[in-house]
């Protein structure tokens, strides 16, 4: 079982229902939970694993209390641009002079947009290279496909 969490409705939802579908068709389990209900659902199913869409504020939070009782991973459903200062704040919460409350140390694996972030990401020490895993942007990958027309997306 796998706790797919939901942070933005219009943003996440159709893609997280896409990987849900995609892990149903593997035989693998998974709901998709609000971010409100997280640690409810958690004592209610008892997953394998939870996503989070970041790491940083109400999520961090989360975080601490999930950690070490099951697999934690980062799917980011924001994009950073790649510009180092956007990397900075999505994957570490840190901007400028100041840090938002972040729990990216106790994230088990992360999910990247590129090469270019992971680079990023290992040459600071943000990550280790075991925890990275590039998989390209969970809601701008329909970009590619020219069939999908924007009314569709937001349904």
């Amino acid at each position: 079982m796998i706790l797919l969490i939901c942070d933005h409705k219009k943003r996440e939802l159709q893609s997280l229902r896409k990987l849900q579908q995609d892990l149903i068709l593997k035989n693998i389990k998974s709901k998709i939970v609000n971010k409100h209900n997280v640690i409810r659902a958690y004592n209610f199913y008892k997953p394998q694993a939870v996503t989070f869409p970041h790491t940083r504020k109400h999520f961090a939070k989360i975080i601490d209390q999930l950690y070490g009782k099951t697999i934690l991973i980062s799917i980011p459903s924001e994009h950073c641009a790649l510009n180092e200062n956007f990397i900075n704040v999505h994957y570490q919460g840190k901007h400028k002079n100041y840090y938002l409350k972040s729990s990216h140390k106790k994230i088990d694996y992360v999910f990247v947009q590129g090469r270019k972030i992971e680079k990023y990401l290992i040459k600071n020490n943000i990550y280790p290279k075991r925890k990275i895993i590039v998989s390209g942007h969970l809601n701008y990958d329909f970009w590619f496909n020219k069939n999908i027309k924007k009314s569709k997306r937001n349904n």
